[in-house]
């Protein structure tokens, strides 16, 4: 009898060590699955950040006076392209923007355009000078994020047509 308990607990042990090498193989293969999700989750998360930024900035651009400095576009263009308004680094304990070289880089860019638009009798929209009168303005804001370790691209532009309410006065 006290052999026989013996060679259970032997056979018990080996049992054991077979059930923990298959729960190790299958923890091991959905171990890449697990962390595509991750990574994929995260690529969503920053594709939000950068859809909401780019609106932010819309909206913004949107509530100024058609005069605003943001919104000028030099004598004699059809156009303006404004630089990147956001942080170039990251204070690492806080999170706040900040002018040290040795933070992280923040990981947004966010540019803008202006167009200066007349329309036609068909409603097509024609690129007009500035100093000239014209009728709307496109808005065109443009995030990107450059987190490269994540999947997929992390890109956003919207736009937005802005009515010039006085085309006479209002020639920029």
């Amino acid at each position: 009898m006290a052999m026989e308990l013996k060679r259970q607990r032997g056979i018990v042990l080996i049992d054991v060590l077979v059930s923990m090498v298959l729960l190790l193989v299958a923890l091991l293969s959905i171990l890449p699955i697990f962390i595509r999700s991750l990574r994929t989750n995260a690529s969503a998360f920053d594709y939000t950040n950068v859809n909401e930024m780019a609106r932010d900035k819309l909206e913004q651009l949107m509530n100024v006076a058609i005069s605003d400095p943001a919104l000028l576009v030099p004598a004699g263009q059809t156009s303006a392209a404004f630089p990147n308004d956001l942080p170039t680094h990251t204070d690492p304990r806080t999170g706040n923007p900040s002018t040290k070289a040795t933070d992280p880089p923040y990981p947004y860019l966010r540019t803008w355009v202006v167009e200066l638009l007349d329309v036609d009798d068909a409603n097509n929209l024609l690129p007009v000078g500035s100093g000239s009168p014209y009728r709307v303005k496109r808005i065109s804001v443009t995030v990107s994020s450059s987190r490269r370790n994540l999947p997929g691209v992390r890109l956003a532009t919207v736009s937005s047509l802005r009515r010039n309410p006085n085309p006479a006065n209002n020639l920029q």
